[in-house]
């Protein structure tokens, strides 16, 4: 199972900064937040994936617009303003760019068909 580790510039210091239930799946993909406090972060499953984001410092975690689908919502990016998130996902049936709060709300499709 991955988890996201930081460390230091010279390699030292190796820390986990997820701690991902097994059950959740694997924590891939890891994206800063502009003020460096937050990681967004891709937990997936064969079957599905979500985007997560987790407080470097208490090292808290939260799953983001949760579904019990086949879904795979990947490669989380932020936006400038640090309160939104884009990603790719399927939810449309076909690869296509979201984007959402970063508490998971507001979802919308940015790409392709709506």
């Amino acid at each position: 199972m991955l988890q996201v580790h930081v460390v230091n510039a010279d390699g030292s210091g190796d820390r986990v900064v997820t701690h991902i239930d097994r059950s959740e799946g694997s924590a891939q993909m890891p994206a800063w937040s502009p003020d460096g406090r937050r990681l967004a972060v891709q937990v997936s499953t064969m079957h599905m994936g979500h985007i997560w984001v987790v407080d470097v410092a208490t090292r808290e975690a939260r799953k983001l617009a949760a579904h019990t689908d086949s879904i795979s919502d990947e490669v989380p990016a932020w936006f400038p303003d640090g309160k939104h998130i884009a990603f790719q996902s399927n939810r449309s049936g076909q690869e296509e760019i979201w984007m959402m709060t970063d508490a998971g709300t507001d979802l919308r499709q940015v790409t392709g068909p709506p």
